[in-house]
């Protein structure tokens, strides 16, 4: 020492190394003779040598009293390097901490007690979580609270008393918690300190009767330990998971707000339930016989999490959840999750339960469609597990739009109508036509179009449901009737759509077209249309009568104008057989030059009758 201000630093510096080898009698701790040489050189050769100031003395101070570190085996000249170096970093930010000793010692005393407390033993995480602390501290000095009751704390050191305890392997109640390795405790600390640094209130405020951080721990750790033992997370899944809560908390801390759900009475946080939801899929309970499918798990968090409870942090999102996860869906999960699909079903929900929000408390009545329509598929028969989706949406579009029509909410298993109308449908497209006949092959966008138009006429008309099968008679009238036609003439799907769209509209005004006639298999519009097809394909064999009457336009016109002309009859079988030679009459003008039209055929007719 060149001055007496040097040797009084000095002094101090030895003063620190000797009372930490000679403690005093009465503190009970033994003496660290062993380690004096080694304590002297690194203080005086390393950190005085550098530093031969009061930032010398503290980082002394640092080092050997509020570290906390072990010095049983040894003075650990590469941990003590790395302490220096952090606390150096906090200084080189903010100066004026060099006047707030207490607060930096505060610092790193409470990571040192935090780490001891949570009885973390991993070696190395001390000094990595002493540095992350001191660099925070260094980048948010304002964030020390507490100066004004005499003990400075920072939220960084409380935000680590309150996340090591929760990242400790130590439970009492026998249920598992990961082990956590230096680098993976480092990790998922960081995040947690990013969003603290961010967000202050998340240690400082109260969030039910904690802070909003301890919540957000409690509940990943909650959801967590129901998981089967046998099926421990690997520690990417289990970051993965606890950086999409952080994500989720952040956006919205509704997410932690604690409801009843799904005849649960107990009150859970939402972000618990929807992690709840998505767990019990992938690792269901012995008991279900059901087998585990951690394969899904990883892409089931990012979409239950990152997805779903992102844009719906509420009750609407955990129906959501529960409709693509729930077994009765039908979604086939064996290839992997599929976010495409879950996105057409969410949409679906979506748009019903904000056409219907009193929805949102009846959430078992969308399970209970969602299921009905995938059970109507599956027993169709119809293998076409992409249709399912749009199926969804489309009776769930309907359902919001027409709801106090198409379901009763007050029955404890309500009968759908839609559903009860898609089962008719499905089944009359699924049956094979006769043995040498041809059937129209349903695309599935034809398919959904046939399921809107029988759709609108069951909001029109709710009654023929509850009659035997009135749909599946119509559908099965059409499709018969078709197999008239030869397989080399086949009829274009827009002729079969507007024969549909005809036919309903016949069946509204006049009940005898769905009544039975000659036996109990045959309706009167079965019996109608086949033989008008017998008439016009058959009967009139011409290849330029056939070619110009098979015209989507024209048999279009002819079929609306022979059950016009039905409807303004009685209706029996007579009337029918009678329209049909007034058809044959009509086909046989027309031959006469086919370039005509039906109108100007009729009005030829008309004329020549006058």
């Amino acid at each position: 020492a060149e001055d007496e201000e040097e040797k009084a630093i000095l002094q101090r510096a030895l003063g620190l190394v000797f009372t930490f080898v000679f403690p005093k009698e009465d503190t009970g701790k033994p003496p660290r003779i062993l380690l004096l040489q080694d304590l002297l050189d690194y203080s005086l050769s390393v950190i005085m040598a550098n530093h031969p100031d009061e930032k010398g003395l503290i980082l002394i101070n640092l080092i050997l009293f509020d570290s906390g570190i072990d010095y049983a085996q040894g003075f650990d000249e590469a941990l003590a390097d790395q302490l220096a170096d952090a606390t150096l970093d906090a200084l080189a930010s903010q100066p004026e901490l060099l006047a707030k000793p207490k607060a930096l010692q505060q610092i790193i005393k409470g990571v040192a007690d935090a780490i001891d407390s949570a009885q973390l033993k991993q070696p190395g995480l001390l000094p990595l979580l002493i540095r992350l602390a001191l660099q925070n501290t260094a980048l948010n000095a304002n964030l020390i609270i507490g100066a004004n009751a005499g003990q400075p704390r920072h939220l960084i050191t409380i935000a680590l008393e309150q996340i090591l305890p929760a990242l400790s392997a130590q439970n009492g109640k026998g249920q598992w918690r990961p082990e956590i390795s230096p680098a993976m405790a480092l990790g998922l600390t960081e995040s947690l300190l990013s969003e603290v640094v961010r967000n202050p209130n998340w240690v400082a405020g109260k969030t039910n009767q904690d802070s909003l951080l301890s919540e957000l721990l409690d509940v990943s750790f909650k959801a967590l330990a129901k998981v089967p033992e046998g099926q421990r997370l690997s520690m990417e899944t289990l970051e993965g998971l606890i950086r999409l809560n952080i994500q989720a908390a952040a956006g919205s801390p509704h997410v932690l707000r604690k409801i009843s759900f799904a005849g649960d009475d107990e009150e859970k946080a939402i972000l618990e339930r929807a992690l709840g939801l998505t767990l019990s899929f992938v690792f269901p309970e012995e008991n279900t016989g059901k087998e585990s499918r951690p394969q899904l798990l990883n892409g089931l968090l990012d979409y239950s999490l990152g997805v779903i409870m992102a844009h719906h942090p509420n009750e609407k999102g955990l129906i959501l959840l529960d409709l693509i996860l729930f077994e009765n869906n039908s979604i086939d999960y064996t290839a992997g999750f599929n976010e495409a699909l879950a996105d057409q079903l969410v949409d679906a929900a979506l748009g019903a339960l904000s056409q219907q929000p009193g929805l949102v408390s009846n959430d078992q009545a969308l399970k209970a469609i969602i299921g009905d329509v995938a059970t109507a598929l599956k027993d169709s028969g119809i293998t076409r597990p992409e249709l399912l989706p749009e199926l969804i949406r489309l009776t769930l579009e309907y359902t919001a739009e027409h709801l106090g029509l198409l379901l009763d909410l007050d029955e404890e298993k309500p009968k759908h109508l839609l559903v009860s109308a898609s089962r008719q449908v499905l089944k009359a497209i699924a049956e094979k036509p006769e043995t040498g006949k041809w059937k129209p092959r349903l695309s599935n966008s034809q398919i959904t179009e046939i399921l809107e138009i029988t759709f609108d006429a069951v909001v029109k008309h709710p009654q023929w449901i509850q009659a035997e099968e009135v749909i599946y008679q119509i559908l099965d009238a059409v499709f018969r009737s078709m197999e008239v036609v030869s397989s080399a003439r086949k009829l274009p799907f827009i002729v079969l759509q507007r024969m549909l769209e005809s036919a309903m509209e016949a069946a509204s005004r006049q009940r005898k077209f769905i009544a039975k006639i000659l036996t109990d298999e045959q309706i009167m519009l079965r019996y109608a249309l086949e033989n008008l097809f017998e008439v016009v394909f058959v009967k009139n064999g011409e290849e330029e009568t056939i070619w110009r009457l098979g015209q989507a336009e024209v048999i279009n016109d002819l079929i609306d104008y022979f059950l016009l002309a039905i409807l303004e009859s009685p209706g029996d079988k007579t009337a029918v057989d009678h329209v049909l030679d007034h058809i044959q009459t009509v086909i046989t003008a027309w031959k006469l030059d086919l370039a005509k039209t039906l109108d100007e055929v009729l009005e030829q007719l008309e004329n020549e009758n006058a």
